[in-house]
């Protein structure tokens, strides 16, 4: 059972709670997620190869915590793709639009 501040990691290794596919920029570990009083955090981490954790279109610095809100957009690596969904939380004031980033339509090499 998922538990105030039970921390997840995400990444390319195989003991992560999120798996993610080895692409570039996807380190055996990206980032680590918890909630806390209700609330979702991410924060990169400080792997070898340095991982690629973008939200928002901002690059997340290693060890910078970080709040994720009901919409946000999250990238590890160059194309691994993620929506925040937050169902249980009253998103009715959220100031997080839904809708692709322009980059969306490049191809890989272009949003590395």
């Amino acid at each position: 059972p998922v538990t105030d501040k039970s921390e997840f990691s995400l990444g390319s290794a195989p003991e992560c709670h999120f798996v993610l596919p080895e692409r570039h920029g996807i380190a055996p570990r990206c980032a680590y997620l918890w909630l806390e009083d209700d609330r979702l955090f991410i924060r990169a981490s400080n792997g070898i190869p340095l991982p690629r954790v973008e939200l928002n279109h901002q690059r997340l610095a290693v060890d910078e915590v970080t709040e994720l809100f009901h919409g946000d957009f999250l990238v590890f690596g160059s194309a691994c793709c993620f929506f925040v969904c937050l169902e249980n939380l009253a998103v009715s004031n959220s100031h997080r639009l839904l809708k692709l980033p322009a980059w969306w339509a490049l191809g890989m090499k272009e949003r590395t």
